[in-house]
């Protein structure tokens, strides 16, 4: 499986090149951007082309929410991340461009299959036939 070169940044302090996640994602063919930060995010989402950001809502220097939403617009599907007592739960915050805060959110099961339906080489449609909508959530 292939993403004919999709990018993925992945803020936030936690995410390290050794983890599960970073290493199942360059498996799918995503190519890992990291930043620790909103500044770095800022940077790097400057200087390359990014196709899906993953991001917690709590970041070292801000919330989540003030990096992704000014990405509106923009060629890019993100999501957001609530640390739970067990493990993480994922909220759609852009899809393509577009505001699907509060439509749907995923256990890392769920998640998991989200990103696989990312991960396919095809140009992602609007929300009628999204990896999102597949799932059966939004």
């Amino acid at each position: 499986m292939t993403t004919q070169g999709k990018q993925v940044l992945l803020v936030g302090p936690s995410f390290h090149k050794d983890q599960i996640l970073p290493n199942w994602l360059g498996k799918l063919g995503f190519q890992c951007h990291y930043a620790d930060s909103i500044r770095v995010a800022i940077q790097v989402l400057a200087a390359t082309r990014i196709d899906l950001v993953l991001c917690p809502t709590s970041l070292p220097d801000g919330s989540g929410y003030s990096l992704v939403m000014p990405l509106e617009g923009l060629p890019i599907t993100a999501f957001l991340g609530l640390c739970v007592e067990e493990g993480c739960i994922w909220m759609a915050a852009l899809e393509q461009g577009r505001n699907c805060l509060g439509k749907a959110a995923f256990f890392p099961g769920e998640f998991a299959s989200v990103l696989e339906q990312l991960a396919l080489p095809q140009n992602l449609p609007s929300f009628g036939g999204s990896p999102l909508s597949q799932s059966g959530v939004v």
